[in-house]
């Protein structure tokens, strides 16, 4: 094939102008890039979250007393926030001081019917109104120590609670440290 011949043929022309034509195509149907500026300006961030559910306490305490009774006085009401040492109910010790106080009736009553007995009777009358002196003595300490331990046992149940108070705030305090960095965590990628 010559050189010279290459021009006179049409094919070989209509190739070149329809190449030159899509690479001209080609160049100008490439979209123009522009690029936009803005300054950067410090705003706060205001964000909120709305959640539904049901707030449970990770520590629940079972009360239980010695000694039965009704409680008198509730001295706090659901949600409220209490400190250390402070009394949350009371129970009716009526029932407690009416027993200390019947046995302290059958003491006397039984040393009464004693000096009745040492004043003009038998050896073996003395003996048994002693018996049952001691016996009423032993009723009325019983129920000194029922009435001491149920102190003790109150006691305990404050301290218990000031136990779980002190669990509970450190779980509060907790909750807001974790709010917190979630915050920080959220301002930090929004401002990146």
């Amino acid at each position: 094939m010559n050189i010279r011949s290459l021009p006179k043929k049409w094919w070989f022309w209509l190739l070149i102008i329809v190449l030159s034509g899509g690479v001209y195509l080609g160049i100008k149907s490439q979209p123009k890039i522009s690029y936009q500026t803005e300054t950067v300006v410090s705003e706060p961030l205001v964000q909120s979250v709305d959640v539904n559910g049901e707030v449970a306490s990770i520590d629940e305490v079972d009360l239980a007393f010695d000694v039965s009774g009704s409680i008198s006085e509730v001295s706090v009401k659901v949600g409220d926030f209490v400190e250390k040492g402070a009394i949350l109910a009371k129970l009716d010790t009526t029932e407690l001081k009416a027993d200390v106080a019947a046995a302290y009736q059958s003491v006397q009553y039984a040393r009464a019917n004693l000096e009745k007995v040492k004043i003009g009777s038998k050896n073996e009358t003395v003996a048994i109104s002693s018996v049952a002196v001691l016996g009423t003595e032993a009723l009325l300490d019983v129920a000194k120590i029922d009435l001491e331990s149920s102190k003790t046992y109150l006691q305990a149940t404050k301290e218990r609670y000031d136990a779980d108070i002190a669990s509970a705030q450190a779980s509060v305090n907790t909750a807001n440290d974790n709010l917190k960095q979630i915050k920080q965590s959220n301002s930090q990628t929004l401002s990146d």
